[in-house]
């Protein structure tokens, strides 16, 4: 039997994102932090590849959000549910966005950290984090279908305190993925055990180069290598090229002098 009255839907998981509530850990709020946590300003979530918005590190500096760093991260890449939201743009028309929400013990009270993603140029961007009650964020369901994707702490704990499944199918139950992991970010005295920058690098990676989609199947430090090496080998062949002109520019010339009579 599965959830489909919309209050009991709304109740359980109120109820849930309480329970399982983790205890809000912040980070170094520094761009290298950022740059570990969001290689390239992207994540991967359970059902989609999301790039963070333009300058969201100075955003969250700028809107005094420091502290969020980690929990910015962690609610994309393993969030407690994804609402699909309808919301009404500056001109009228009806926009999708993914809300992405994850519950913390913050100051003593548990409230939930939201991340919303929505559809530019056929990019996810996520264009906004913060944190919002966790009533506030589950009454953005109005319909059983809206909720998308619920973690299986979630489903299980639910599942056990209704004896009811929700609607929603969770891709990680259906294509056995794999959350990916909570990164340990050290602080400034300490060494980061995250992924380091020769891994990084070293990864399979795709960047859009000239509007058009360019994978480095041995990572990006490979393929700068090979980038260089191009270029050197283009110089080198633009200073064999230029010499060779340049020689044959002074044999036109004394062929020109000795033609007129004028050859030395």
């Amino acid at each position: 039997m599965k959830i489909e009255d919309i209050e009991e839907l709304k109740d359980s998981l109120k109820k849930a994102l309480n329970d399982v509530a983790k205890p809000f850990a912040a980070v170094e709020f520094s761009r290298e932090n950022y740059n570990r946590l969001f290689p390239f300003s992207r994540i991967e979530t359970p059902i989609e590849n999301v790039k963070l918005g333009e300058h969201q590190f100075e955003k969250l500096d700028a809107k005094e959000r420091q502290n969020i760093l980690l929990a910015v991260h962690d609610t994309l890449g393993s969030p407690d549910i994804i609402i699909n939201e309808e919301r009404k743009s500056v001109f009228g028309d009806l926009n999708t966005a993914h809300v992405y929400a994850k519950s913390f013990e913050i100051n003593g009270k548990n409230k939930a950290v939201q991340s919303v993603v929505v559809a530019i140029e056929n990019e996810n961007v996520s264009i906004s984090t913060h944190e919002r009650g966790i009533n506030n964020v589950v009454n953005k369901i109005k319909m059983p279908e809206q909720l998308i994707y619920a973690s299986d702490e979630i489903g299980q704990m639910i599942e056990r305190t209704t004896g009811k499944q929700l609607v929603t199918v969770n891709p990680t139950r259906v294509n056995n993925m794999i959350a990916p992991p909570i990164p340990n970010i050290s602080q400034s005295s300490e060494k980061s055990t995250i992924l380091t920058d020769s891994e990084i690098l070293s990864k399979p990676m795709t960047v859009i180069v000239n509007d058009k989609e360019r994978t480095c199947y041995n990572g990006v430090l490979e393929g700068f290598k090979n980038a260089v090496k191009m270029i050197d080998d283009l110089q080198e062949e633009n200073r064999t090229l230029k010499n060779k002109n340049a020689e044959l520019e002074k044999q036109i010339e004394r062929k020109g002098r000795k033609s007129r009579g004028i050859e030395r």
